[in-house]
């Protein structure tokens, strides 16, 4: 009365088609909707990190497919060839695999920016997508704490970065510092601050 009444010979079979199938089906479904082709074809910009290029024969093909994605972000998709050229020079030829940045970060931290525009506007780009949408539940999940009726007329500016606080608590933060760099900022706010010391 209470079960599904799928038609079976055996309890393996049933069990088979009233669970395992579902369950399989509903794996599948998510990983469908998850990576998409948009979010697949974002891994194609990873491709023009140098560590990941020094082993990838196919890389520029990658690259330039993210760059056609995203070519209302490019700064001149003219040049682009050329840079993918210049780009793997300076890293390919004669660099040691050891040596080659790993990361987004170290990538930009060792680029010439006014060389490869493009490149440059791909890892910006690659920086800040999200890879999952952990954070945006997070910071969601985060703001219902954080905006309760107290600070509800809270302004956007001091509410994000009360969420930020929030999320990231483990961060070490030295006050101290944050009101002397305040006091060098806003020094008309700071009148006050001994108002009841004698001196």
């Amino acid at each position: 009365m209470n079960r599904d009444s799928t038609p079976s010979n055996t309890e393996e079979e049933y069990f088979r088609r009233t669970i395992t199938i579902r369950c399989l089906n509903e794996v599948i479904n998510d990983l469908r909707e998850r990576f998409d082709a948009n979010s697949i074809g974002v891994i194609d910009g990873f491709y023009c990190i140098p560590s990941v290029m020094a082993v990838k024969t196919d890389w520029k093909l990658h690259l330039r497919k993210f760059m056609m994605k995203y070519k209302k972000d490019m700064p001149d998709l003219s040049t682009a060839e050329s840079e993918i050229h210049r780009w793997e020079t300076t890293w390919l030829k004669g660099s040691q695999d050891d040596t080659l940045p790993s990361t987004i970060e170290g990538t930009m931290k060792t680029m010439l920016t006014t060389m490869f525009p493009n490149i440059y506007q791909t890892l910006i780009i690659l920086a800040v997508v999200p890879v999952t949408t952990c954070s945006c539940e997070r910071s969601i999940s985060t703001l219902k704490r954080v905006k309760n009726y107290l600070r509800n007329s809270c302004g956007q500016d001091r509410l994000v970065g009360l969420v930020l606080l929030h999320m990231n608590k483990e961060m070490d933060i030295d006050i101290d510092e944050i009101i002397n760099r305040l006091a060098i900022k806003y020094p008309k706010r700071m009148k006050m601050s001994h108002l009841l010391d004698d001196d």
